[in-house]
């Protein structure tokens, strides 16, 4: 194994991309194949694979402001938030230019990390001297979880791909909070963080279902994730346990107020990927009308307030 650490020849084959780590380390099921592939998209994704593409020349030859237009439109983006985007991402970019002076952007990284079990990833920024490395990846979203691992991926595969460095620095960039989050890596450390991957690699078979599941690309068949929303779906409908929610609040622990917002919130996101599939299916198929009931899309003009201009 290029890592150097030891392994047991039992480790299944599978190779893991590094923004899938994240949700990796929490429930290592996560990754084993399912029977559909599902590639699920929605307006903040698409805003943000359009800010991706204009913050790409950004190192070279800076924003190409008239483009913004045609890359939202090519990305199904909102143009209005891929400028806003773009130029928190420019602000941002002045903060950290001196690390990465001729860096270089998208940059795909791959390493094997041991026999079968490979790291995959693409830097969006990655700039060399002589014995170490700075890479960096562009957040579009909030810094509202730990995203770490993905850094720390990042940093491994540079660093164990050269004999030459000596440490490298993954950067994370927050660009809607304007944070910049940082992770230095020795060979040691790349070491110690392998082996802490391998070991969730063999117990990939557990599930270990919570919050996460939500964005799991394998919820929809997975049993372990079912059962937690029959549970929190039958915690929430408790008609003690909202009263005191509402009536009670303060005598409640700040673990019982987290645990009991956090079954809510799971239940709502799943509730309203069941109101967007119905919603889907209306637009494709037409109304639909049974028992006395129809289901029709419904068009209201309203007023509202563009932040931007």
């Amino acid at each position: 194994a290029g890592s150097g650490v030891g392994v047991s020849a039992l480790l299944p084959m599978v190779t893991l991309r590094a923004s899938s780590l994240p949700r990796f380390f929490r429930c290592g099921a996560s990754s084993l194949p399912s029977s559909i592939e599902i590639n699920a998209s929605n307006e903040a994704a698409s805003n943000g694979t359009a800010m991706h593409e204009v913050l790409r020349g950004l190192p070279a030859s800076g924003i190409d402001w008239a483009r913004i237009p045609a890359v939202a439109a090519k990305h199904g983006a909102d143009p209005d938030e891929t400028r806003m985007l773009v130029a928190m991402g420019a602000k941002l970019w002045n903060q950290v230019k001196g690390s990465f002076v001729g860096a270089m952007t998208e940059v795909p990284l791959r390493y094997e990390i041991a026999p079968g079990v490979t790291l995959t990833g693409h830097a969006d920024l990655i700039a060399v001297s002589q014995t170490s490395m700075r890479v960096a990846d562009w957040k579009g979203g909030r810094k509202d979880s730990d995203h770490s691992h993905q850094f720390k991926a990042y940093a491994t595969m540079a660093l164990l791909s050269s004999s030459d460095l000596q440490e490298v620095t993954s950067t994370g960039l927050w660009v809607r909070d304007g944070e910049i989050e940082n992770y230095s890596m020795c060979r040691a450390d790349a070491h110690q963080w392998v082996a802490d991957l391998l070991e969730a690699v063999a117990s990939r078979h557990i599930y270990r279902p919570g919050p996460h599941c939500a964005y799991c690309p394998r919820n929809f068949e997975c049993e372990a994730s079912n059962a937690l929303i029959r549970r929190d779906v039958a915690a929430i409908s408790d008609r003690s346990l909202l009263a005191r929610v509402e009536c009670d609040l303060a005598t409640m622990s700040g673990s019982e107020i987290i645990d009991v917002l956090q079954k809510a919130d799971l239940v709502v996101k799943f509730a309203a990927r069941v109101r967007d599939a119905v919603r889907a299916h209306v637009e494709q198929h037409g109304d639909v009308v049974a028992d006395g009931v129809r289901l029709t899309l419904v068009e209201q003009s309203g007023r509202e307030l563009d932040p931007l201009k």
